[in-house]
Order: C-alpha cells, then sequence, then structure tokens
C-alpha cells in the first residue's frame, strides 16, 4: 500500500491541486494525508483527484477530526477510529496480509513558531498517550503508523524520550519491541527518516522543509515530515519506496538555489512510502 503525507501550507491552488493529482496518479497512491488543506476545498481537490484517476478516491469522512484530510482509493477498507485528539487522530485500515486492522496516526504537531523547545517536551507526552491507549483498546500494538508533520528533527528530545515518541534510527533496536528504564517499559518506534541525513543519504535532499537563517547554528535542511512504525510493520516496510519528493510530472519543487519553492508549492516537501500491508 503506498502512503503519500504533505503538508500543503495553505496553498488551495487550482494548480497545486492539480500537480497533487498527478502525483497521486504517477506514484500510485493509495491512502493520501493532506495537511492544512481549506475544508471548503476538498471537495474541488477531490474533483480534480477522481478527474484524472478514473472516480476512484473517496474522502474519508471524519465527524470531528479536521487536522488533515485523507483521500484513499474506493477500495481501501479505511475508516476512522478515534477523534478526539487534537493534533493527532487515529484511523484503522483492514490489511489482507495480517488479517486484522493497521492503526494510522495521522499527526500535525506543534510548531516552533508558537510554541518553544520546552513546550513541545511537555506536548509530545499527550501525543503518545493518545497513541498508546489507542492501541490498548484496539488491541494491537505492533501495526501502527504515525505519520505527518512533526515540526521536530528525528534527533530532538520529544522524538526520542521514552516518554516521547521513543523512536530509534536501527530496526535491530526497534525489532526488540521495547526496553525498561527505571523499571517501566517503553515501546519503540522505528524511524527510516534518519536515512535522509548528508550527502550520502538516501534521496535527492536532506529534509522536508528548508530554513537559512543568519544565525551562528543553522542545520538549513529539517527533517520535520517522518513516518515512524512499530515493530511488526518493519519486515514490510520498502526501504526502497521511502522518499522525499523533489519533483512532480517534470516540475521541480526546488529553486535553482536549491531550496525548496514555496511560492508556486508548499514550503514542506512531500513524504512517500509503502507498506506491504
Amino acid at each position: 500500500m503506498n502512503f503519500l503525507f504533505w503538508n500543503i501550507n495553505k496553498k488551495n491552488t487550482s494548480f497545486l491541486f492539480d500537480k497533487i493529482s498527478i502525483l497521486i496518479q504517477n506514484e500510485h497512491i493509495d491512502v493520501c494525508m493532506l495537511a492544512e488543506l481549506d475544508q471548503a476545498d476538498t471537495a474541488k481537490l477531490l474533483h480534480i483527484i477522481n478527474s484524472r484517476n478514473g472516480n476512484s478516491y473517496k474522502i474519508v469522512q471524519c465527524l470531528v477530526w479536521k487536522k488533515i484530510v485523507i483521500i484513499s482509493k474506493k477500495n481501501i477498507d479505511i475508516s476512522t477510529y478515534d477523534e478526539s485528539g487534537k493534533r493527532i487522530g487515529a484511523f484503522k485500515i483492514k490489511s489482507d496480509i495480517f488479517e486484522k486492522e493497521v492503526l494510522l496516526f495521522p499527526i500535525h504537531f506543534y510548531d516552533k513558531k508558537n510554541y518553544d523547545s520546552t513546550e513541545q517536551n511537555e506536548r509530545i507526552e499527550k501525543i503518545k498517550k493518545f497513541i498508546d491507549d489507542t492501541e490498548s483498546r484496539h488491541g494491537e500494538s505492533n501495526l501502527s503508523i504515525v505519520c505527518g508533520d512533526f515540526n521536530l528533527n528525528p534527533f530532538e528530545t520529544p522524538m526520542i524520550k521514552t516518554k516521547g515518541m521513543h523512536a530509534v534510527m536501527e530496526k535491530d533496536i526497534a525489532k526488540k519491541g521495547e526496553r525498561i528504564v527505571d523499571g517501566d517499559a517503553y515501546k519503540f518506534f522505528y524511524n527510516p527518516m534518519w536515512g535522509f541525513y548528508g550527502d550520502n543519504g538516501k534521496g535527492n535532499v536532506s529534509g522536508t522543509y528548508f530554513l537559512q537563517r543568519s544565525l551562528n547554528v543553522e542545520l538549513f535542511w529539517h527533517l520535520l515530515d517522518q513516518v515512524l512504525i512499530r515493530k511488526g510493520l518493519i519486515d514490510y516496510f520498502e526501504d526502497s519506496q521511502l522518499d522525499i519528493i523533489t519533483t512532480i510530472d517534470g516540475n521541480s519543487l526546488l529553486n535553482r538555489n536549491g531550496s525548496i519553492n514555496n511560492k508556486d508549492f508548499s514550503d514542506h516537501l512531500p513524504l512517500k512510502f509503502r507498506i506491504n500491508i
């Protein structure tokens, strides 16, 4: 199953909607998650997608949670599971391979502009509790996907601490399932996004967001948009299909200087991945 996540930065234009429809078609996307899409424009976008893709997509309906719009193929059995989270939701996808439901948690976490690192560090714990509680109620805690705009890099404390996402860079560590700290057990997530860092990393860029300021310490590329998976999905995750998209139908999403073209597109780059479920 092919997934796509893109924070489109409220660029609700026909031009961008057309590019999204092309991207969905070219990458054979089954489940598309879009952040900062104006709810009033979802029907317009769906019409453009279906005009290009043979009327084969649907909006996954939510009663309350509107943070991220999910568009999926009509033949995908996906539905809302818990809409009580403010910045994170829970959806269930029926898996023929596992003969049970996989949980999908789209997330759009608090941004650094309005919430400093200390505040982010505090608020991640409520996000993690939502995930843990939802997995417990669902009865399956090893088949979860968390994907979206974390507004954090993989190495930042909320992403790696035990009471945060507890997401590690190596499969062998994540496959251990959990570790004990001070007598308490904490489950791992596997975070494959670490592989994009540096010139020798995956893909054409080292992040999904570019920022250049006149500061003494600057990373330039930030991996704010990420996918995390529980241990039960690691062997079903296709490493070769994980990518940060930089071109759509021959149109580059980057400027000539290598930064992101946020005039025509978003200030984030889209993320795609495949999990055989």
